[in-house]
């Protein structure tokens, strides 16, 4: 997964969480738009594809994150989950300035729309993908 290329001009601040609270994040520079996942990986973390905006790392900040575990998913990254209630919230890549963070964990209101679907060649065969957004079969282009 690759952050987007375009990001929000807006830099409010945006609050985010798990679904018990015991991880609590604030974004406090620009979001991209939505990139939908396909991949095995987040299809398997999840249970569905994911939904995410990646924020450099400089704007984003753990507020509470005493239940926050990461798990080593491959040699490039790690997905960040809350040990307690079990929400996946992140995927970070190790050498890279940006984190992504699911969608759905971040409050609204707010201002998100879809952006692309990527790896769609990886697509669960339970569901099909009806909108209008660019697909790419691997990963977003360079």
């Amino acid at each position: 997964m690759k952050k987007s290329k375009k990001l929000k001009t807006d830099p409010h601040i945006n609050l985010g969480s798990c679904l018990c609270g015991s991880v609590r994040f604030e974004i406090s520079g620009a979001m991209s738009d939505i990139i939908f996942c396909h991949c095995t990986q987040c299809r398997k973390s999840t249970g569905n594809f994911v939904a995410s905006v990646s924020v450099e790392k400089k704007y984003f900040n753990l507020i509470q994150d005493n239940k926050l575990k990461w798990y080593a998913s491959s040699d490039e990254a790690e997905r960040g989950f809350c040990s307690t209630c079990g929400s996946n919230l992140f995927w970070k890549p190790k050498q890279e300035s940006y984190i992504c963070v699911w969608a759905g964990s971040i409050d609204e209101p707010n201002d998100l729309k879809g952006e692309a679907h990527i790896y769609t060649a990886f697509a669960g065969n339970y569901y099909s993908i009806e909108d209008n957004l660019p697909q790419f079969e691997h990963d977003y282009p360079e």
